[in-house]
């Protein structure tokens, strides 16, 4: 059955969709879904502001959400004081604390896998580094201590390690062979392109994996732990690698001569998504190829499948729901014939295989504020997305509840 809720005109203009067709039966009968018997599945999409949206004069405002593992708190970075800071909040949006409070600025937090600690990205008058502090404010530590480009924060499943991208090995601009004279061609100079490191979570054994000197970024764990999952540009396009977490056996998962970007390993480790924006094929003739799609493939890089399908679309982004039935991502759609793009929206995908099966969570009537709604990220029950909005003019973190309707009645 599905349910109505009713909406302040302030909020979204979302509205209750089915998604049961989204839902794709791995292996058959029902294996691979995290319920005895599904029946009957109905989505309510259910929107709290979760913090008060008076207006300010804040140039950036809340960005960066991301969960507490046990889905009871968020953190986040805001310029609410002044600059950027790390902030913890309870899920309802109540007990807002700065957890920084610096002159840095501070972003991109990532809690470790016991919620005993959050990481994230600050930066000095010296120049970034990776930090680490308690969700109450205390061990403020700083990791690196090496300034450099840092990116990409993420901790091992069993948080004893923490991956990252760096350029801090990499030969400074200074340091490079001088430009022949003439016009600049070619790329940016490689001095300036990450590769990908693993230290221990309190700073010790930074290990780089990677040495190619061209871009190798956006690490993502395999669930074990065993293994990581990145984008390369060594190919002279982005491609999907895979290596151990002790920098042996890279492997090449995909293979084609358009940009695979944003890789995300499920949480039962069977695939690995990522968007993509290769050509697409309709009755053996391709087409598009600059609009990018949300793919899954199977751990070993076999079964490529393009899930988002829409060649007037740039779909990125994509981030797993917890039970590895769903993907959530950022979707902003092209005007057809054009270059121009237009507003992004969270859209949510089944991820089994459905070439059609989207939905979208979002609706912004804004031209004027493309970026309104981004950034989904799922909770740790997979019950709620929270995202990026800026549904009133400054960025604030809101939380979209999804409501799962079971029957174990197949007829009702």
């Amino acid at each position: 059955m599905l349910h109505r809720a009713s909406w302040k005109d302030d909020f979204f203009r979302c509205r209750p969709v089915d998604l049961a067709h989204l839902v794709q039966l791995q292996g058959g009968a029902g294996q691979g879904i995290n319920v005895k018997t599904v029946a009957l599945l109905t989505i309510l999409f259910a929107v709290t502001l979760l913090i008060a949206c008076e207006e300010t004069n804040e140039i950036v405002g809340d960005v960066d959400p991301t969960w507490s593992p046990d889905g009871t708190r968020i953190a986040f970075a805001s310029d609410e004081g002044g600059n950027l800071d790390i902030y913890v909040m309870n899920a309802d949006g109540s007990e807002r604390n700065n957890l920084t409070n610096s002159p840095d600025e501070d972003t991109e937090p990532t809690w470790s896998p016991d919620g005993s600690r959050i990481a994230f990205l600050s930066r000095s008058a010296q120049g970034p580094d990776i930090h680490v502090i308690r969700p109450d404010g205390a061990g403020h530590a700083n990791l690196t201590d090496f300034p450099a480009s840092y990116m990409h924060l993420a901790w091992s499943p069993d948080g004893a390690r923490i991956a990252f991208a760096s350029n801090r090995d990499i030969r400074e601009p200074d340091q490079a062979q001088p430009a022949p004279p003439g016009p600049l061609q070619g790329p940016l100079p490689e001095a300036r392109r990450p590769e990908i490191y693993v230290m221990n979570a309190d700073g010790s054994n930074q290990t780089r994996l990677t040495f190619n000197e061209t871009f190798d970024g956006n690490p993502s764990w395999s669930p074990d732990g065993a293994k990581i999952v990145f984008q390369s540009k060594r190919d002279g396009n982005y491609e999907i690698y895979v290596i151990n977490a002790d920098g042996s056996n890279q492997t090449r998962l995909t293979h084609n001569d358009r940009a695979d970007i944003d890789p995300a390993w499920s949480p039962d480790g069977t695939r690995i998504a990522f968007a993509s924006n290769r050509p697409q094929t309709e009755f053996g003739t391709e087409f598009g190829g600059l609009a990018y799609n949300i793919f899954v493939m199977n751990a070993d890089g076999s079964r490529q499948i393009n899930l988002s399908n829409n060649a007037l679309a740039d779909d990125t982004r994509p981030v797993w729901s917890p039970d590895s039935l769903y993907l959530a991502y950022d979707g902003r759609y092209k005007t057809p014939g054009s270059s121009l793009s237009g507003n992004n929206e969270i859209y949510v995908a089944g991820a089994g295989g459905a070439h059609t099966g989207f939905t979208r969570l979002t609706y912004n009537p804004s031209a004027m504020d493309p970026d309104r709604y981004k950034s989904p990220i799922w909770s740790p029950d997979g019950l709620s997305i929270a995202i990026v909005s800026r549904q009133t003019g400054t960025a604030r973190i809101r939380v979209i509840t999804v409501q799962v309707n079971e029957s174990d009645d197949a007829s009702s």
